[in-house]
């Protein structure tokens, strides 16, 4: 008999794509697009990829409990001088950062982003 896949990994992936997405379309000065993984090429910068998703499984009782302790994405940008790039990537952060704070289930009706 096949077995049918849980789709929890793709489905956490879609909201934090759709955050992020949502976040570009808002401050479009600070990423033009964001992707599901890292592209094969370098297109229109700035952009951003979700780069790891990391989880803690458990199983207790023929229950299967799945947490999601890590993600990872990365904001690529075109480097000019080291100096001025790494101040508008902290800007890029820390803008980030304040809109995943505010959005703390991600667009969802379950769970909670917890750790940022």
């Amino acid at each position: 008999m096949p077995v049918t896949p849980s789709t929890a990994r793709r489905d956490f992936k879609d909201k934090v794509v759709t955050v992020l997405t949502q976040f570009a379309a808002a401050n479009p000065g600070y990423l033009h697009r964001v992707f599901r993984a890292r592209p094969s090429s370098s297109p229109d910068v700035p952009y951003a990829y979700i780069d790891l998703i990391s989880e803690d499984i458990r199983h207790d009782s023929g229950t299967r409990t799945r947490t999601f302790s890590g993600l990872a994405f990365v904001v690529v940008d075109r480097i000019t001088d080291n100096a001025e790039k790494a101040l508008t990537l902290d800007i890029t952060v820390d803008a980030l950062v304040d809109w995943l704070t505010d959005r703390p289930q991600l667009g969802g009706t379950v769970g909670i982003w917890s750790r940022l």
